[in-house]
């Protein structure tokens, strides 16, 4: 599990292009993305509670500053891998690869 129960996420739908450098002003500094995640653009979440079930994973997302709990968003996962999957798409984040990390430690 990548990301704990705490974890703040903010879709926005652009993107930064990676690298630096001396840019024309004409260029296109930012990407329009698609949100497909089952969050509000432009809202902010919290991860506040993570529920092992018998077969399944619950995770449970509170809206930021939001009126009522109407706003929450409860998503089951097959696997923490997954869920973390959906985070760190919703963050605009990549995963560490934690088993090629773990086969050169112990090698």
């Amino acid at each position: 599990m990548h990301y704990p129960i705490g974890t703040d996420i903010c879709v926005t739908n652009q993107r930064s292009r990676p690298g630096g450098g001396i840019r024309s002003i004409t260029d296109q500094q930012h990407r329009q993305l698609k949100n497909t995640t089952p969050f509000v653009s432009s809202a902010k979440y919290s991860l506040y509670n993570i529920k092992i079930m018998e077969n399944k994973v619950q995770y449970h997302f509170v809206m930021i500053g939001a009126p009522s709990s109407d706003d929450d968003i409860i998503l089951e996962f097959n696997s923490t891998i997954e869920a973390d999957q959906l985070i760190a798409t919703a963050k605009g984040e990549a995963l560490p690869d934690y088993d090629a990390f773990h086969k050169r430690k112990s090698a």
